[in-house]
């Protein structure tokens, strides 16, 4: 969602949708340079990953899960291992609850 060249792209996949969804309206409606994208599987990962992540120059996996061993989610840590791209981060949530459009317009606006 968005558009195909922006500064920001938030990743996302599974119940993180509706909430990204929401939050890059909103930061587009506020003039940041913001896109989505949703992934249906992880595994195999899509192809063409890279290509799109090229046109970025920073990526945000948000994602219902910990921050593991190296300070990631599970999704950014495999992304990151995958494509080797340090533009690549991670906002987590682990409280049970879903993610709240401002919790992911805060990890946008940081």
């Amino acid at each position: 969602m968005g558009i195909p060249r922006a500064i920001t792209l938030i990743v996302g996949w599974g119940s993180t949708f509706g909430p990204i969804r929401e939050a890059v309206e909103r930061s587009r409606e506020r003039g940041k340079s913001v896109s989505s994208l949703h992934l249906r599987h992880l595994h195999p990962l899509p192809n063409g990953l890279d290509s799109v992540f090229a046109r970025f120059n920073r990526i945000i996996v948000a994602e219902m899960n910990d921050e593991g061993l190296y300070g990631f989610g599970q999704l950014a840590t495999l992304l990151r291992a995958r494509f080797c791209d340090p533009k690549i981060h991670s906002l987590t949530k682990t409280d049970g609850l879903t993610f709240r459009v401002k919790e992911i317009l805060q990890g946008i606006l940081s």
